[in-house]
This record gives structure tokens, sequence and C-alpha cells, in this order.
């Protein structure tokens, strides 16, 4: 019962990273949702791990110390009923690593394949009926102006993409758009590649994530998957048939890239391309004028800098709106020091250890394309450096998985 609680954890926390069900309803039922299945693991396990109870207090006060700290010296920038929602939602991820931690026996990779595998599944079904049987497909949205198609409120689709003369739909499965699909699918492609043992017996599994990730249609889920092959085909001896296998795929994967791009920039894409592009814009002009403290999380703020530039208020994007580029909107909330330190506490995270430079530079390309960062599925990862147990259970991460490629 306990590793079935564990996994319904894990995909709470999944589903606070860009669901399209925090657009649909409160986002806060998907919190509520976690705060369950955590006070539900405390009654089936009731038997805790002092030392674990040190290091959640250590990890809430710290990290609730930055958000306070950046809340007073922004001249508190969001109302004092707001700003306890990041509060409220890093105390349950630390709860919930909590809660994984101190049930050792059941928390591995398992716990994370299982839910990326449950994702591949959802998206797999999602192409299908969302190809064969869109006619099904029934227009819903949000009060904020979020609009989307559903099937039951299980498959969704939203965007097209035109190709070669063809409008071709783009998945995005239970996500709230194609692009964040991707960025999931391209983390368990890390994991399939380089973290597991055998390759060779996930190759099906491989193969159907690489299809996943090209119905997205995402120019950085694409360029990041072939990333992906090169550094898993070159990490060892190179061989002929490495190089005659990523010569085809290449043949495959570049056009349909080359095409992305050339929509994303001259076609029914273009605004999309012009919103990333604004959003870098101000967002480094933000970080240029508040390079200490940032102008803290209110998208007020965040209005008040974009009117400053009327191409911008000409143009159909929309206003007050946050950074789309995680990386970028960590510094303009946070200032450049607070900044760093929590792009450093990722990088220090133990639930992936093995390749950890790499996989800090794909957190890097798919965050600066969503905003995706202080969502708790992240705030997961921020907040596990400070769970790091050598030869202690669960929490267990051994000093050779740590250093290795690190």
């Amino acid at each position: 019962m306990v590793g079935r609680i564990n996994s319904m954890i894990l995909l709470f926390l999944l589903l606070s990273c860009g669901s399209i069900y925090l657009f649909l309803f409160r986002g806060e039922f998907i919190l509520l949702g976690l705060l369950f299945f955590v006070i539900l693991s405390f009654y089936a396990k009731p038997v805790y791990n002092r030392e674990l109870l040190k290091k959640f207090f250590i990890s809430t006060s710290i990290v609730s110390s930055i958000l306070v700290f950046n809340w007073i010296v922004t001249g508190f920038s969001l109302s004092i009923v707001e700003y306890p929602k990041y509060l409220i939602r890093v105390l349950i991820v630390n709860f919930a690593l909590f809660v994984l931690y101190n049930n050792n026996k059941y928390f591995s990779y398992k716990n994370l394949e299982w839910i990326f595998k449950l994702v591949v599944v959802h998206a797999l079904l999602n192409f299908i009926f969302g190809f064969f049987f869109r006619s099904l497909f029934i227009s819903v949205g949000s009060q904020e102006g979020y609009q989307a198609s559903s099937l039951l409120y299980i498959f969704f689709y939203m965007a097209n993409i035109n190709i070669a003369g063809f409008d071709i739909y783009r998945n995005q499965s239970f996500f709230w758009e194609p692009g964040v699909l991707s960025c999931i699918l391209n983390l368990y492609l890390f994991i399939l590649l380089l973290v597991r043992e055998n390759v060779q017996k996930s190759s099906l599994l491989i193969f159907l994530v690489c299809f996943l990730i090209i119905t997205t249609f995402s120019t950085t889920g694409l360029g990041l998957m072939v990333i992906l092959f090169c550094v898993y085909f070159f990490k060892d001896k190179i061989s002929l048939k490495k190089i005659t296998v990523l010569i085809l795929a290449s043949l495959l994967l570049v056009p349909i890239l080359i095409m992305n791009i050339r929509e994303k920039m001259t076609g029914g894409g273009e605004v999309s391309y012009i919103v990333r592009y604004y959003d870098s814009f101000i967002a480094l002009d933000i970080i240029r004028s508040h390079p200490i403290f940032g102008i803290g999380l209110s998208s007020e703020k965040y209005n008040a800098e974009q009117i400053k530039y009327p191409r911008f208020s000409q143009s159909e994007l929309e206003e007050g709106k946050p950074s789309t580029n995680s990386i970028l909107g960590v510094f303009t909330a946070f200032g450049i020091p607070l900044g760093l330190l929590i792009l450093y506490g990722l990088y220090k995270q133990i639930l992936i250890p093995k390749w950890r430079k790499f996989l800090f530079l794909v957190f890097v390309i798919f965050l600066a394309s969503e905003p995706l960062i202080l969502s708790a599925f992240f705030i997961m990862f921020i907040c596990s450096l400070f769970y790091y147990q050598e030869n202690k259970g669960i929490g267990y991460v051994s000093q050779e998985s740590l250093n290795l490629n690190s």
C-alpha cells in the first residue's frame, strides 16, 4: 500500500508541472490531492526517521526564507493572501519528500518511471484519439481565457502546425501545451538512455518515446532529443554502426526540425516565436535594471515592465504574463544572487544523480522554453539536495554515483 501511495504522490507532483487541469480547474486542487496522499502515507507508516525530520525542517526553512526575503526586499510585491501560496507549495513538497524518503523500502527509480510510463501511455492514446476521432472533441476553457478541445476531460488538443501545406495536430497529452509534454518525455528519454543499465531491453519504449516527442512538434523538444542521442551514441566507444544509426536518424529528424523552425518563424507559429523573443528581451532588461533583488513574483510588476515597450504593447501578445523562460524568469523574480542559488539547488539535486552536469544542461534547455521551475515537481528536485544521506536506506546515494559524470 505504501508503494502505491508513493506513486500517487509523484503523480500529483507531476500534475502540478504544467498540467492542463491547473488551467481548467483551480490549481489548489492538485496540491490538496498531493497533501491527501502525504497524510495518508503518515497513517500507513507512522514510524519516522528523526534524521529525515531534521532535513525536512532545514529544507523547508531555507527555501521558505528565500521566498520571504524576496517578498520583503521587492516591496511586498504580492499581497499577503497570494504569497503564502508559494510557501504552502514548498511545505507540501517537503512533506512529500519526507514521506518518500521515510518509506525507503519502496521509493526508487521505478516510482519515477511509473509516472513517466503513464505519461507515455496517455500521450499515445491522446495522439490516437486526437488524430482519428477529433470530431468527438468539444471546446473547453477557463475563466482566465485558456481554450482547448477535449474528449471527456481526459484527452486534449489545442494547437496545430502547418508543414508543407498540411495542418498537423500537436500532441499535448494532459499538459497545457505540447512543449511541456516534450520536456517530460525528454526527461524520461534521458533516464532510458543514460541512467538505465540495459538500454537494449528498453529499445521499443525508447522508440515510442521518440515518436511521441515528434508528435509534439516542439522545436526545443526535437532539438533536445537529437542532443540526447548524440551524447548516448558517443559516450562510449565510437563505432561505424553508431555513426550509421545516427546519420539515418538525422536524415529523418533534421528536416522535421528545420521545417518546424521555419514554421515558427514565418508561418502560423510566428506569434509563438515573437512571444519568446519579447519574453527574453524584456526579461534581460529587467535583470539589467534590477540585478540584485529582481522584481518579485508579481505579474503586475512584470506588466509594468512590459508596457514600457510600445512595440510590445502593439503586438498580439498577452500582457501581464510572467516570462515563459523559467531560467530568465528566476533572475527577474529573485535577482542574480538568489537566482544563481536556486539554479545551484537544481544542479545539486539527488533524485537523478548520474550524469549530473548533463542533466542540468537538459533542465536549462527545456526550462528556458517553459515556465515550470517553480512548479511543485521541480521544487521537489531543488529541495531534494537537503535529503542526501550517505549509506542510509532510500536516502542513500553512493558517492560514486554522485561523482559520476558530475
